[in-house]
């Protein structure tokens, strides 16, 4: 499962955002290959990488925290938002001010290809020796 969800809002003078794996070994391969197309894709970002028991990892608040305890590999893009810093990341989340303006387009757009590059390297074989 490659899944995104909180890409949109960049904190002031955050360059990062998080890639949250789950628990397989499979896991760990599609992290690094995520990774890959994070640095090709999204370049002028810096991505975390966050295994499923960082205690910053963010997967357990998502639908993919489910297919992670059934035995699917998940990897999950996101802003840097943490159970410790939920406020501190994104103040909007989950308010009445979640909206559009608040948003960095450029910065939603990076990651959304680095997820797609992602997703298209996983789900096209004849790439599958070459990486994203």
């Amino acid at each position: 499962m490659v899944l995104m969800d909180m890409i949109g809002f960049r904190p002031k003078d955050t360059e990062t955002f998080q890639i949250n794996l789950g628990d397989g070994w499979e896991d760990q391969q599609i992290g690094s290959l995520a990774l890959a197309a994070a640095k090709k894709y999204a370049p002028r970002w810096k991505p975390e990488l966050r295994t499923r028991f960082d205690a910053k990892n963010y997967l357990y608040n998502t639908d993919g925290y489910i297919y992670d305890n059934l035995g699917y590999p998940v990897v999950f893009f996101n802003e840097p938002i943490t159970r410790f810093n939920k406020g501190d990341g994104n103040p909007h989340y989950h308010q009445s001010t979640e909206n559009s303006a608040v948003l960095d387009y450029d910065y939603a757009n990076d990651i959304g290809k680095a997820a797609i590059a992602t997703a298209l390297h996983l789900a096209n074989t004849s790439t599958a020796a070459k990486g994203p």
